[in-house]
């Protein structure tokens, strides 16, 4: 028998940019989880990858990778932006 998954009654990216914003500082991705994970009932981690991409490409975000499978999500502010790998 298949799962029972409930509705959200705050998109997942919204909780996402809530606790970034929150955090007051860059944060490291698995920080993130951590705390999406305390929560969300079940985090699907498609879902959050999706989410942290839909925030980067609305510039409310920027994730860097600091080493290999590590990445550093900073909160933009209005007054920032961030050019695209074209555009130096």
């Amino acid at each position: 028998m298949g799962q029972i998954q409930m509705w959200r009654t705050i998109p997942l990216h919204q909780i996402i940019y809530r606790l970034i914003e929150l955090n007051k500082g860059p944060m490291l991705e698995k920080d993130l989880i951590r705390k999406v994970e305390s929560v969300v009932d079940s985090l699907d981690m498609r879902d959050f990858y999706r989410s942290l991409l839909e925030l980067e490409i609305r510039g409310k975000i920027h994730v860097k990778e600091i080493k290999k499978g590590q990445r550093l999500i900073t909160f933009v502010k209005e007054e920032e932006t961030f050019l695209a790998v074209t555009e130096d």
